[in-house]
Order: C-alpha cells, then structure tokens, then sequence
C-alpha cells in the first residue's frame, strides 16, 4: 500500500533507502490510525503516552501526520 501512494517521491527522503522510506510511510500510517484503533480501550491520557512510546522512542517517525 505504501509503495503505491501517488505522493511517494514527494515525501520520500533520498538518504534513505526505498526499504526505509516504506517502513517510516507505514510507520506514520499506523500513527494515523492510531488513536481511533486504541482510543476506546485506555483513558485519553494512557492513549497520549503509549502514542509517546510508540512513535517517539520505539517506532520514531520522521513526520506527525500523513494525510
């Protein structure tokens, strides 16, 4: 899915790899959905932080959103 996403090579980083620049797009479209697939399972505030440790310390991601 990511591989076929028209906006590819506009975001895509030219250090990296095709491989890497994959992971960090699904990394990010994981992120995306991240709080409507957890959200109703933890308060607002365990949700912010697992997000945290997830995106920021174990899984970064070069960017916030991808729309």
């Amino acid at each position: 899915m990511a591989r076929s996403m028209p906006y590819l090579e506009e975001i895509r980083n030219p250090c990296w790899k095709m491989e890497e620049n994959i992971e960090m797009i699904t990394r990010c479209m994981v992120r995306n959905g991240f709080a409507d697939l957890m959200g109703s399972k933890m308060s607002a505030r365990e949700l912010e932080v697992l997000e945290q440790v997830f995106f920021e310390v174990l899984y970064p991601t070069a960017f916030q959103r991808i729309e």
